[in-house]
């Protein structure tokens, strides 16, 4: 486990200000399967893509990591505040599957966005408008070194996915007071997606209302719509139809698919106590064109809680989320209830403990958190490859075959992270910086946010979380100057 963060501010001519802020993080884990080791023996004959799988195995890793980096310029013009921003971010995954064959599923999402953004006075109120610029990606691929009879021994089967989309839109959205109690905000958003005729709107309007001055009403509605990755389903079926063609390494492109969704929030911000604040929220939203779902639409509807308490020597919160998700078709559904519910508990707390010391504790508990399926069985349709009888087991029939939309582990995971740091102030040609090493323990690594599982035909009925260490120490040291 590894990631590093850095950020730079500083001031320009004309009374403007600049930000640079960089994030690289990555995470692997050695699995350790001799099927890696003897199936990369197969492959006999030299080529680019046998030395990309043996590379692959050889590392033997389950790996995945981000990549972010973003820069931007705020500033006044006369009686304008505007602030300009590029950012570019990657994400990319690699696991090695099954136990029995080589085989390597991955995946990338890329996204670089431009945006501009500008305020100005309106009478009593504040009018805002700008717009934006975004590019997304998406790449999934399956390599498998093929062993069985018929295509020649290391024959490398690869299949790949490819989607991308790009949209543009601008906004305008005004804020004014409606007395001394109320307030309006209201708006529109026009975009263009790439793939998609026409151009979508999205009004949206709020009204918030001062009970008191500890506790604010706040009444909202609209519409957004935004890309929507294909369903694991969809994934799945497209990677089959690309291996008809054994070694032919073809790509398969389509557009990213346009999802829509309205909302209705309420939501309740009140002071109880001067160091003491409780947010609550309620929530109902509706969903069309989300992949997997077909022409149905899918609802949603929850709750989110949230207290807080800042302190001069310690401060916590503790927060509670509730989400139902149903749909007409029961394409979320397990059984005979058309629900399919998730929940998550987290809680934190900081503590000076002594001038230059502290502690921070952090907590969470989900219940309910979707699997991400990797199909590893092959087309048993095509010619000269027979599908392995060890792969065809009913775990994996539960992997490839239910809705990822609303499958996830049996069990819920608790997380319990711990970190103890210190704060120094030294000084370096005359100017001050601040230090802060610091000791952090990840509990829970083996359920982490329930992202990756696997499943062993041999071993068990159902997937096992994919790292087996639950603790991790680390060491760390931030540097502010």
């Amino acid at each position: 486990y590894g990631d590093v963060l850095a950020r730079l501010e500083w001031d320009v001519p004309g009374g403007h200000h600049a930000y640079l802020t960089g994030f690289w993080n990555q995470e692997d884990v050695r699995l350790d399967l001799p099927a890696m080791d003897e199936g990369a023996t197969l492959a006999q004959e030299p080529g680019p893509r046998v030395e990309e799988l043996l590379a692959l195995a050889e590392e033997d890793q389950a790996r995945w990591g981000n990549r972010a980096l973003s820069a931007g310029l705020r500033g006044e013009w006369g009686a304008t505040l505007a602030e300009l921003r590029l950012a570019a971010s990657r994400y990319e995954a690699r696991l090695p599957l099954g136990d029995s064959l080589p085989l390597f599923a991955e995946g990338r999402s890329d996204r670089t966005r431009l945006t501009a953004d500008f305020s100005h006075p309106w009478g009593a109120g504040v009018l805002t408008f700008g717009g934006s610029l975004d590019r997304m990606g998406s790449s999934y691929r399956a390599l498998a070194l093929d062993t069985a009879q018929g295509p020649p021994p290391g024959t490398i089967i690869p299949t790949r996915l490819r989607q991308e989309g790009l949209t543009g839109g601008v906004y305008l959205e005004a804020r004014h007071p409606l007395g001394a109690f109320l307030r309006l905000r209201g708006g529109i958003r026009m975009d263009r997606y790439t793939g998609d005729p026409g151009v979508r709107l999205a009004p949206r309007v709020a009204l918030t209302w001062l009970l008191t001055e500890q506790a604010v009403l706040t009444v909202a509605a609209g519409r957004y719509h935004q890309f929507s990755n294909l369903h694991s389903g969809e994934i799945e079926r497209s990677l089959e139809a690309d291996q008809g063609t054994v070694g032919s390494g073809g790509e398969s492109a389509s557009p990213l698919a346009v999802g829509t969704a309205n909302h209705l929030v309420v939501s309740l911000d009140q002071l109880l106590l001067p160091a003491l604040r409780l947010g609550l929220e309620g929530f109902v939203k509706d969903f069309r064109g989300v992949s997997g779902t077909g022409e149905e639409s899918l609802k949603a509807s929850g709750v989110d809680l949230r207290v807080a308490r800042d302190g001069e020597r310690a401060s916590g919160w503790l927060g509670y989320t509730l989400t139902w998700f149903w749909a007409s078709d029961g394409i979320l559904a397990s059984g005979s209830s058309p629900f399919s519910g998730r929940h998550l508990l987290s809680a934190g707390l900081a503590a000076r403990l002594t001038p230059r010391t502290g502690l921070r504790l952090r907590a969470s508990y989900g219940d309910g958190l979707p699997y991400t399926s990797v199909p590893v069985l092959r087309d048993g349709n095509q010619p000269g490859v027979e599908e392995p009888k060890a792969l065809a087991l009913e775990g994996d029939v539960i992997l490839n075959e239910a809705p990822g939309l609303a499958t996830g582990p049996d069990e819920g995971f608790l997380r319990v992270e711990a970190e103890l740091f210190g704060t120094f102030f030294p000084s370096w040609g005359g100017r001050r910086m601040e230090l802060r090493p610091y000791v952090r323990v990840l509990n829970a690594l083996n359920r982490r946010d329930a992202l990756f599982y696997h499943f062993d035909p041999w071993r068990s009925q159902g997937p096992e979380p994919l790292a087996e260490l639950p603790v991790l120490p680390l060491l760390g040291l931030e540097w502010r100057f």
